[in-house]
């Protein structure tokens, strides 16, 4: 978490994922942040649900559907 503007409920995130680092800057409350990881096709989500002075609140949620997508690819190499 780079920033916070508590009066406006917006922030600026700095996402490390597969040992790359983009920037989302000025994003707003219960504004979802989509990226992927490790050449999977399901997205991870990102959403930040409070904002205060020195800190965020929120979630990192994988969708249902891609958790059994890799369920199916596993089960169907062995």
């Amino acid at each position: 978490l780079k920033d916070t503007n508590v009066k406006k409920n917006r922030y600026t995130v700095n996402v490390l994922a597969d040992d790359k680092s983009f920037e989302k800057k000025d994003r707003s409350v219960n504004e979802p942040i989509f990226f992927y990881t490790g050449g999977s096709r399901a997205a991870l989500e990102l959403v930040i649900n409070k904002v205060t002075k020195t800190g965020a609140t929120g979630y990192l949620s994988l969708p249902k559907s891609a958790g059994s997508a890799v369920a199916t690819t596993t089960a169907a190499s062995k």
